[in-house]
Formats: structure tokens, C-alpha cells, sequence
């Protein structure tokens, strides 16, 4: 079945977001969807996105600045300044449509970031740096850039991006290569004081041959001291998730009975 949504194109300073919500709907809660490296923003109607707001969210679909439809280049630390510039826009309650000019109001008065891979750890980094969140998702996440320097070769990806996504990717050659000895600010290991009062959801393959599982691992065993609610979910099968495999049903019921068990917390 068809879900009828209200479908808008918003700006926040140098950031693009597409926002999609029930028709008829005023959500309470916001879902903000950050995409992994080299990857790109989640579509009107892809599955994630109808699933979300089939469950009543209000989905926001930001592209990282200097990417995609955002202004700017992307210096890889900035993708967690995105996330920080969409809550902030989030809170505002209003803004223009960038189609028609209209003007645009909502009432979200929770916000979720949810991230995957490499949006994973901006999410969490985010999440720490915002007093405005207290629940991050991420899936398939690194902990910490300099560790993945070290299990993989980051410049690998450096040609395929040059061959084809330099235009959607706007990076800086010496961006691509502080990135790959892990010199960002995106590690998520460095901000445990913060993330353990938050709550956090994270989902990790057993087999993930992109991100070894040990990141979330670590990350778990360090935050779940803390005052916060702490979920990890491990999954069986191989592969490395994107943002739009929390779409498959087993994952959205953990996304659900999470968010019930922090909710109004």
C-alpha cells in the first residue's frame, strides 16, 4: 500500500535535508538518517524511509555537507557538524520550503539521530557533542578512525572515489589522506563520558568484513556503565549495514522495543 506522505526540501545554512512524514500527521518525534562513506541519502521512497513513517516518525534525510545536494566540501570531521546543524534546525520548528518558498512548521519535541558505517559514527559523535539528544542509533559503526587505519588501508578508496563520486563527494585530496591515517574528529571512543548518559542502540554483523565487530563491542563495554539505556544487537548472517537495513523487519522490532524502553527518558 501507497503511504501518502508530505514530502519537503529544506536548508539550514550550508545543509540540504529532505524531511518525509504522514500526511494528516503531526510526529512528536524526529528521525534524523545519516548514510555511510561514499554512500548517499535515503530517497523518498526508499524502504527505510516508508517504514519510519508508516510507524508515525518525522523522517529527516540530511546530505552531508559537501555532499550530494549540500553546499560546502566535506573535510569528513564536518559530517558530524551536519547532524548538529539539523537538530539545531529541528528545534527552530519552522523553515521554508525550498520548492515553492512556503513556509513549513512542525512539533518534534524528540529527536533520534541514526546513523550507518561511517554515519554511525558521526551520529554517536553528535549525539555526545548535542545536549539536545539522548538517543543515537548506529549500525555497523567504527569506534575509532586511527584503530581502522590500522586494520585497513583508507587510500584504497581514494581512485574509486576519483573515478566516480568526486562531484557527489567534494573532498580535498589532504582530506583523503588525514582521513586515512584516522586524524578526524568522528571517534566515538574518545567521547564515553557523554555517550554513556545517552541512550544507544548499536547493531553490528558477527562477519561484517568492513567494520570488525570489535568496535561496537568496545564501544558497548565502555558506555554501559553509565546512566543510560544501552542496547547492542548482534547479528548472525555476513554483511555490512547500511542505514536502509533497518528497514528489515527483525531490526525494526529492535529499533521499536528500544525506543519504547527509553522513551520519555
Amino acid at each position: 500500500m501507497k503511504i501518502e506522505k508530505h514530502k519537503h526540501r529544506l536548508k539550514f545554512g550550508k545543509i540540504i535535508s529532505d524531511v518525509f512524514y504522514k500526511k494528516g500527521a503531526q510526529p512528536s518525534t524526529a528521525v534524523v538518517l545519516g548514510y555511510g562513506l561514499l554512500s548517499s541519502p535515503e530517497r523518498n521512497d526508499s524502504a527505510i524511509v516508508n517504514r519510519l513513517v508508516e510507524e508515525g516518525f518525522m523522517v529527516w534525510v540530511p546530505h552531508f555537507e559537501g555532499t550530494f545536494a549540500s553546499d560546502g566540501v566535506c573535510t569528513f570531521d564536518n559530517a558530524a557538524d551536519t547532524f548538529l546543524a539539523v537538530i539545531k534546525g529541528i528545534k527552530k520548528g519552522k523553515d521554508v520550503e525550498l520548492w515553492d518558498n512556503t513556509e513549513v512548521t512542525w512539533n518534534a519535541s524528540d529527536i533520534i539521530l541514526v546513523g550507518a558505517s561511517f554515519g554511525g559514527a558521526a551520529a554517536l559523535v553528535a549525539g555526545a557533542k548535542s545536549d539536545d539528544i539522548r538517543k543515537i542509533v548506529a549500525l555497523a559503526a567504527p569506534n575509532d578512525f586511527k584503530k581502522r587505519a590500522e586494520e585497513t588501508d583508507q587510500m584504497k578508496h581514494y581512485s574509486t572515489w576519483k573515478r566516480g563520486w568526486q562531484n557527489v563527494w567534494r573532498i580535498g585530496t589532504s582530506d583523503w589522506k588525514r582521513f586515512a591515517k584516522g586524524n578526524v574528529d568522528l571517534n566515538p571512543i574518545e567521547y564515553i563520558e557523554k555517550l554513556k548518559d545517552k541512550h544507544t542502540l548499536l547493531i553490528h554483523h558477527k562477519d561484517d568484513g568492513v567494520v570488525n565487530l570489535n568496535h561496537s563491542i568496545e564501544l558497548q563495554t565502555k558506555i554501559e556503565s553509565g546512566s543510560g539505556n544501552h542496547r547492542m544487537v548482534i547479528l548472525n548472517s555476513k554483511g555490512h549495514l547500511g542505514i536502509g537495513d533497518l528497514a528489515e523487519e527483525s531490526l525494526l522490532e529492535e529499533f521499536m522495543k528500544w525506543l519504547k524502553e527509553v522513551r520519555g527518558k
